[in-house]
């Protein structure tokens, strides 16, 4: 079990080699190693650099995000100790990572948090959305999407949509890392675009056929493969928002915070079924994609039509990205 592997000979010269001063070569190696390593005092070795004045901003960001891998008591303090930080990038680091692996008491921390920097106050906004859905809080909402670019009737489908072998589920299982989410035990679905191998987790302790119509939620996360480890890591969160009437709006964002898709699913006698299209300001190109999940709780993709490149007409919708001042959402 990660975090309590005794210390070797190895580690100590990992540990040396990843605190060594900017531009060592195998310093970034050694630190990768290390955090997968994970020996019984990692968490202690991560907070040591998170915390010092004297290592390079670079290796103590880091550090942080290291340590937000995951979501053990003394993880998560150090992560509410580098709140305090003054640098903004390091601040912004434990921000985010608090969203991901953070308590629900932890919104009532992120609300006391004021800066003067936009940067930071979207990061905040973005981690208070992320502890909002992950609890099934309802204390913070996405924007609902009102423009989209569907994906062209001439489109056609790049991807390879499969449910995942016995066989592949179990190797899959030991590759994916997502903190902060317990997931389910179902084999994920295996989504394959050109070089890009995504699978799809539905988390743990959610019935899709039911829950999702009353209460926010993150019922699914799409994880990438990461071609230089081999690890499936996210790529996209599924969030899910009850609108009334059997009805489910559906925002598929970054771990950035940033919205991709946007559609609704429809809860029916023997499934609940949804189609998502691409967000207008996100620089998706055109997509459509249309799904359901059947009374076995299993989320399934029927198609994914996404086109290679804009057309003129889609060109002109396109919104440029603002930087938020102000917190976007509302809130209750």
């Amino acid at each position: 079990m990660a975090g309590t592997k005794p210390e070797s000979a190895d580690t100590k010269k990992l540990m040396s080699l990843a605190r060594s001063p900017a531009g060592t070569a195998g310093r970034a190696l050694a630190f990768a190693e290390l955090v997968e390593a994970a020996p019984r005092n990692l968490t202690g070795f991560l907070k040591n650099i998170a915390l010092d004045k004297e290592t390079d901003i670079g290796l103590r960001s880091k550090a942080i995000g290291a340590i937000g891998e995951r979501a053990t008591p003394a993880a998560l303090e150090v992560l509410r100790s580098s709140l305090k930080l003054k640098h903004p990038m390091l601040k912004r680091r434990a921000i985010e990572r608090i969203g991901k692996v953070g308590a629900a008491t932890d919104l009532k921390l992120l609300k006391s948090l004021k800066s003067d920097d936009p940067a930071t106050r979207k990061t905040i906004r973005s981690a208070q959305v992320f502890l909002s859905y992950k609890h099934g809080l309802g204390a913070f909402r996405l924007d609902a999407q009102t423009s989209t670019l569907p994906a062209s009737s001439a489109a056609t489908q790049l991807a390879t949509i499969r449910p995942a072998s016995s066989e592949v589920a179990a190797r899959l299982f030991k590759l994916v890392r997502v903190p902060g989410l317990k997931l389910a035990a179902q084999a994920p679905t295996e989504l394959i675009c050109g070089s890009h191998r995504y699978a799809l987790f539905s988390v743990k302790g959610l019935n899709l056929q039911t829950e999702l119509t009353h209460q926010q939620a993150i019922p699914v996360v799409v994880t990438e493969e990461n071609i230089e480890t081999g690890l499936y890591e996210p790529m996209y969160y599924i969030l899910t928002d009850p609108v009334g009437r059997g009805r489910i709006r559906i925002s598929v964002i970054r771990p950035s915070g940033r919205l991709m898709l946007s559609g609704i699913g429809t809860q029916k006698t023997a499934a609940v079924t949804f189609a998502l299209e691409a967000a207008v300001d996100s620089f998706h190109p055109p997509t459509s994609v249309v799904g359901r999940v059947g009374k076995d709780g299993v989320p399934m993709l029927q198609s994914v039509l996404t086109q290679t490149r804009f057309d003129k007409a889609q060109a002109k919708r396109l919104k440029r990205p603002k930087l938020q001042v102000q917190p976007i959402g509302d809130s209750s």
